[in-house]
Formats: structure tokens, sequence, C-alpha cells
């Protein structure tokens, strides 16, 4: 597949989340903040709907995608790709969970609110799209292997998982609120997508890798020295930009 099909895909994932950021900022005053128990309640009435309405969007972007990749690819067979089945209550159950320990009544000021549901809403609906490329590439025999691709500002967890196959085989439904990461199928006949940026992922990674027992290699460990060595360069970098 080409890197462009996968830009493309990235920034309807961003426009799908930018409209869910939206609808979120909207609703937060018009819910009762009297008490938290209240917040809860009209939360769990309202987000349930939201979801299912917002995830059936986004599972049709992910199927149209997919179809149209497929088409691309030239792989014989017939295949129809379906949306992933969604969970409604249990999404907006999550939602409602993070958003009671960040709980502010209606005296306080209701911005990182707004933002938190943003957040939890926009990891919500975009993962069911993710579910959605995710399902198919695994019922569809024409597809050789999936891959999550990382932009080049991606952070420290998600362009390890991403340039490392096999760690996203261990984590393949793993992602964070305001990732924007995506889920590619590669079909037979296909490469991987690789960006050259990735090299420098690598890099990070078995500079990690190296730098830890090797009983001590555990993905948290190194993603804890990955973090550590990104901090390092951007100090330096810093500090050059400054002409120190």
């Amino acid at each position: 597949m080409a890197y462009e099909d996968y830009l493309q895909h990235r920034k309807s994932l961003i426009d799908l989340g930018t409209v869910v950021r939206s609808y979120a900022t909207r609703l937060v005053p018009a819910l009762p903040r009297d008490s938290v128990d209240n917040f809860a309640g009209a939360l769990r009435d309202t987000l349930p709907g939201f979801i299912t309405e917002f995830g059936s969007v986004a599972g049709s972007i992910g199927v149209d995608y997919y179809s149209s990749l497929r088409s691309k690819s030239g792989v014989a067979g017939r295949f129809i790709p379906t949306i992933a089945p969604l969970n409604a209550s249990a999404a907006a159950n999550t939602a409602v969970s993070f958003l009671a320990k960040t709980f502010v009544d209606k005296s306080g000021n209701i911005t990182n609110l707004q933002t938190n549901l943003g957040d939890e809403l926009q990891r919500s609906v975009v993962g069911i799209e993710r579910d959605t490329i995710f399902t198919n590439s695994i019922n569809d025999t024409a597809v050789t292997l999936y891959q999550r691709v990382a932009s080049a500002d991606s952070c420290e967890f998600c362009s390890m998982v991403a340039f490392d196959p096999e760690l996203t085989r261990e984590y393949p439904t793993q992602y964070h609120r305001n990732c924007f990461c995506t889920v590619e199928p590669v079909f037979r006949g296909q490469s991987a997508i690789r960006p050259d940026y990735y090299d420098g992922f690598s890099e990070q990674y078995y500079q990690a890798v190296g730098q830890l027992d090797p009983l001590d290699r555990s993905t948290e460990n190194i993603l804890a020295k990955v973090r550590e060595i990104r901090t390092s360069e951007d100090v330096a970098a810093d500090l050059r930009a400054a002409g120190q």
C-alpha cells in the first residue's frame, strides 16, 4: 500500500476526532453538576446513543477505507468487510469512570472536564474504526499482516509498538487518548509501510534495549528507557537551538 493512503486515512481520523470534541465542548455545560452522581448519571444516559451514532460513522469510514485498499491491491476473491461489534454501554461506562475522577461542580472551571470528555469520546469513537480494520484484517485470507502506523511525532509507546511487528501483535488494540495511529491491512503482494522516520524509532528502541540487563528487558522497562533517551535528545536539541 502507498504511504499517501495512510496519510489520508490518518486525516480522516483526525477530522472525526475534531467533530467528536466539538460535541463534547457543547455537551458539558448542559449536564447537571450539582453532584458527581447526577453528572455521572446524565452521562450514562447520554453517551451510549452518541457513541452508537458516531461509532457507526467511524465503522463506515473503516469499511470504506478497507474496501478501497483491497480493490487497489488487486487480490483475488470476494470479501465483504463489516463494522466491528460495538458495546456502547461499556464504552460509556469507561468514559464516566474516567470523568468522575476530574469532576468539578457548577462553581468550578469546566475546561478540563470538556477536554477530558473530548479525549475519552475521541478514543472510543476512533477506536471503532481501528477495530473495524483490525477485525476485517484478521478475517480476510487475502491479508498477510496488519500493522500499526504511527506519525513522526508519536509518543514513545506508539512509536515502539508501530515499528516492531511483534509488539504490534502483542498490543493490537491498545491506543491512548489523543492517539491517531492507524491500523493498516497489508494484502498479498504488498509490503508494509515503513516511513523514513521509523529508523529513528528503531535506533531509540535498540539503544534502550542495549542499556538494559537482558533480564530487565520487559516492554515496560524498555519504554521507560526510550522515554529517557528522548528526553535527553530533546534537551540536547534545545541547547543546540539556543547556541549553547
